[in-house]
């Protein structure tokens, strides 16, 4: 499901029934997630940890869905927060 600068789920309003079709698939591993390429990553907030900073090479460019998991605590939501602003930043 390629979504070229939109978001998933205008994505699946505009293209109805085939769109969470695709996104069914994704989710349950019958067809693999698709990625933009890489592209240079520059931390918007400096006090990411390493695991925190792993998440970039994959989330900013995942065109299906990226999934961010962990205990409570961990830093899940300033995770989300910069993969927002850097998807924003594009």
């Amino acid at each position: 499901m390629h979504i070229a600068g939109s978001t998933s789920l205008v994505y699946i309003i505009r293209n109805g029934t085939r769109a969470i079709a695709e996104l069914r698939d994704v989710l349950l591993g019958d067809k693999p997630p698709a990625f933009d390429p890489p592209a240079p990553f520059t931390p918007l907030d400096a006090a990411l940890n390493p695991s925190q900073q792993e998440m970039r090479s994959v989330s900013p460019f995942a065109q299906d869905v990226a999934i961010i998991h962990g205990p409570p605590g961990t830093g899940k939501t300033t995770t989300v927060v910069e993969v927002i602003r850097q998807r924003a930043a594009r």
